[in-house]
């Protein structure tokens, strides 16, 4: 059975290649690259691979709905431009589906450019939740089948939390299936700004529960991707 990768993208130069080369040693049928608009060289990079591109309004739910329209597989896979599947991740996915409905993969944040035991804490935190929460974020590379995608309509266009609300659509049609095995995700928005993401990664999902919009939660954040 044919699985699709759906990879929405916003100048992210620096991490297309690795990306791109490294779903080449997973051998899925379909590689889809949704571009929202970036200025710099990632679509010539892109294009330098053996994937298909397309060009999305910007906004990750937009974008990877695009890409889900695209492919042609009845399995399929979103995947973050900094996230690193683990070995067989293919085999993984094939037979998931072929018991359950959606599922997803735990994290295992890798540090990019800094070193020591502050970060190194910080990264483990930010994995705890995929070790216990049913409801799988983004950077837990989600995969479903195309009925579950049928049945759920596709992904909100919201500006932020739209993984949050695609798993609780998912969620309704039977429990996903969390796999043990991790996808390597880059500890980069840390590093960039350790204490904003770390009290945004702690407080909004609670803000969000509680009503506040994710147009108020995007504006807080700064140009959500």
């Amino acid at each position: 059975m044919a699985v699709g990768v759906v990879v929405p993208v916003l100048n992210e130069e620096k991490v297309i290649a690795a990306s791109l080369q490294a779903l080449q040693q997973h051998n899925f049928d379909e590689v889809v690259v949704v571009d929202g608009g970036s200025t710099d060289n990632t679509i010539p990079i892109a294009k330098t691979f053996n994937v298909k591109i397309v060009s999305s309004a910007r906004g990750r739910g937009q974008q990877i709905n695009a890409g889900l329209q695209s492919l042609s597989a009845p399995n399929m896979l979103v995947l973050h431009c900094d996230t690193l599947l683990p070995l067989y991740a293919k085999k993984l996915i094939l037979v998931t589906l072929s018991k359950h409905h959606a599922g997803a993969f735990r994290t295992s944040h890798r540090a990019v450019k800094w070193k020591g035991k502050p970060l190194a804490l910080v990264l483990k935190i930010a994995d705890v939740r995929s070790r216990f929460a049913s409801l799988p974020y983004g950077d837990q590379a989600v995969f479903f089948t195309r009925s579950t995608l049928e049945s759920v309509g596709g992904y909100p266009t919201q500006p932020l939390m739209e993984d949050l609300e695609f798993s609780k659509s998912l969620a309704k049609i039977a429990p996903l299936k969390i796999l043990t095995e991790t996808v390597s995700v880059s500890g980069r928005r840390f590093e960039s700004a350790l204490l904003k993401q770390c009290l945004m990664v702690n407080t909004f999902p609670t803000l969000y529960k509680l009503g506040v919009s994710p147009e108020t939660l995007a504006t807080w954040y700064g140009k959500p991707r």
